[in-house]
C-alpha cells in the first residue's frame, strides 16, 4: 500500500489508506543526550534554543547546524532522522506531495535521503494541484499555503485538468514569524499590566508559546485570547483582544496581497485557514476566498496515485491533474456575513457554546457540520455548510435561528 506524505514543515502529515496516521511540526531538538522531533519538539523549543532547529525540510541541504551532536551535523541528517521516525508509521512506498517552491536540486536531494531512509520513492506531485483536484475551482485560480518561515502562493489554471502555472514564496509570511509577533504584543501587555516579563525566562517563554500555538490551532470565535503564566507559584494572566493580534500580522497579510492580481479567486489551505484575519485582510483587498478541508492534499493524491505514480520506470514531478468539477458559482460583489451566535427563543449564545451542535472553523468562519439529527433549513444536512444569518438550524426536537452578532 502506498502512503502519501505531505511536506509543509508548518504540519508534516502522512496519509495511508485516507487515515492520518502523523500531523506535526518539522522542528527537533538535538543534542548527544536526546533527539526529538515534531510537536515534542515544539512543546521544548523555547527550552533548548541552541539544539532547537526548524529550517531542515525548507532548506534540504548539508548546511550546517548551528549545534551539532554525534546524531546529526547538517540539515539533511535531520531530513533523514525525520523521514525515519515516519518510516516506522507506514508502508515503505511513498508519494511525496511537495509545495511549488522547491527547486530541482532540492528534490533530488528529497529523493535521496528518502530513499535512504528507507523509503521507496513512487512518485513526487504538486500540492496545489493534488489540493484542487477534488475541488471545483474557476478557471483561474490560486492556492495559498502558509509554511513556517513562509507562503507559498500557486497559480493554476483548471478545465478538464488543474494545472500549475508558476509558484512563488513570499518570505517571512510564516506561521514562526507570526506567532514572534503575537508573542510581543502579549509580553507588552503582561509588563504595563503586571510588570511581569514572560520572556525573562526559558519555561515561562515556553508557557506563553505554547498557548498561543495551542490557540492558533483552535477555532477563533472568542473575541480574545487569554494567556495564563504559572512563575514562582504564583499565576498571572492577561486577555488579549483579537483585534489587536490581527492588526500585528496585518504588514505580513500585505506582502500576500501585494502579489495577487485585483479580484483574484483563492483557494487556501486549512491551515491557512486557521491563521487570524488572513482570510479578512484578503477579502477586504477584494479577493474571493475559499478555504478548503484539511485533508485536501491527501484527498487529491489517493484518488490519482495511478496518474501520479505512472508506469513505475521513471520518477517525475507531477504538476497536472485530471479535473471533473463544475466551476462554484461566483461569489457575490458583497459577501453575506457568517453567523456568530444561535437564537434560542429570545436568547443568544455563541455558537461555539453548543454542547451537541459540532462545527468547523474555517478562516475564522463556522461551518456546521453533519450529525444525528441535524438538518439545516428543513433539509438533512449532508455536509459541511457555513452557517449565515437566517438559516434555521434543528437538532433533534430543537431549533435554533443563525444570527450575526457585532463585536
Amino acid at each position: 500500500m502506498t502512503a502519501i506524505l505531505e511536506l509543509n514543515d508548518f504540519e508534516l502529515t502522512l496519509y495511508q489508506n485516507a487515515e492520518r496516521l502523523y500531523h506535526a511540526p518539522a522542528m527537533a531538538i538535538v543534542s548527544d543526550q536526546d533527539l526529538s522531533f515534531g510537536e515534542a519538539a515544539r512543546r521544548e523549543f523555547r527550552l533548548f534554543p541552541r539544539q532547537a532547529n526548524q529550517q531542515y525540510f525548507a532548506k534540504l541541504n548539508a548546511e550546517p547546524l548551528s549545534q551539532p551532536s554525534r546524531a546529526a551535523t547538517n540539515n539533511a541528517d535531520l531530513v533523514y532522522l525525520h523521514l525515519k521516525e515516519l518510516q516506522q508509521l507506514c508502508d515503505d512506498q511513498l508519494v511525496l506531495a511537495v509545495p511549488g517552491n522547491l527547486s530541482g536540486d532540492q528534490l533530488g536531494v528529497l529523493l535521496g535521503i528518502a530513499q535512504e531512509a528507507g523509503f521507496t520513492i513512487k512518485g513526487f506531485v504538486d500540492s496545489a494541484v493534488a489540493a484542487l483536484a477534488e475541488n471545483a475551482a474557476p478557471a483561474a485560480v490560486y492556492y495559498l499555503d502558509i509554511h513556517l518561515q513562509h507562503s507559498v502562493l500557486t497559480e493554476l489554471s483548471v478545465g478538464d485538468e488543474v494545472k500549475r502555472i508558476r509558484a512563488e514564496e513570499i518570505r517571512d509570511c510564516g506561521v514562526s514569524n507570526l506567532i514572534d509577533g503575537w508573542v510581543n504584543v502579549i509580553t507588552d501587555r503582561f509588563v504595563s499590566k503586571t510588570r511581569f516579563d514572560p520572556l525573562h525566562t526559558a519555561d515561562t517563554e515556553q508557557q506563553l508559546y505554547n498557548q498561543v500555538h495551542d490557540w492558533l490551532h483552535g477555532a477563533h470565535l472568542h473575541p480574545e485570547l487569554s494567556v495564563v503564566i504559572s512563575h514562582g507559584g504564583s499565576e498571572r494572566s492577561v486577555e488579549v483582544p483579537l483585534s489587536d493580534l490581527e492588526a500585528k500580522a496585518q504588514l505580513r497579510y500585505r506582502k500576500i496581497v501585494e502579489v495577487l492580481p485585483a479580484a483574484s479567486h483563492l483557494m487556501i489551505s486549512a491551515r491557512t485557514a486557521k491563521v487570524p484575519g488572513l482570510a479578512r485582510a484578503l477579502k477586504d483587498a477584494g479577493h474571493s476566498v475559499e478555504p478548503l478541508t484539511a485533508n485536501a492534499v491527501g484527498d487529491g493524491v489517493r484518488r490519482n496515485l495511478a496518474r501520479i505514480i505512472g508506469n513505475g520506470e521513471q520518477l517525475r514531478l507531477v504538476n497536472s491533474l485530471p479535473h471533473e468539477h463544475d466551476a462554484p458559482t461566483a461569489l457575490p460583489a458583497t459577501p453575506v456575513p457568517a453567523a456568530t451566535h444561535l437564537l434560542d427563543g429570545h436568547t443568544a449564545f455563541a455558537l461555539n457554546h453548543h454542547s451537541t451542535l459540532r462545527y468547523e472553523d474555517r478562516a475564522g468562519e463556522a461551518w456546521l457540520l453533519p450529525g444525528d439529527g441535524v438538518s439545516l433549513n428543513g433539509k438533512t444536512l449532508e455536509h459541511a455548510t457555513r452557517l449565515q444569518p437566517g438559516d434555521v438550524i434543528a437538532d433533534g426536537s430543537r431549533s435554533f435561528t443563525a444570527i450575526s452578532v457585532d463585536g
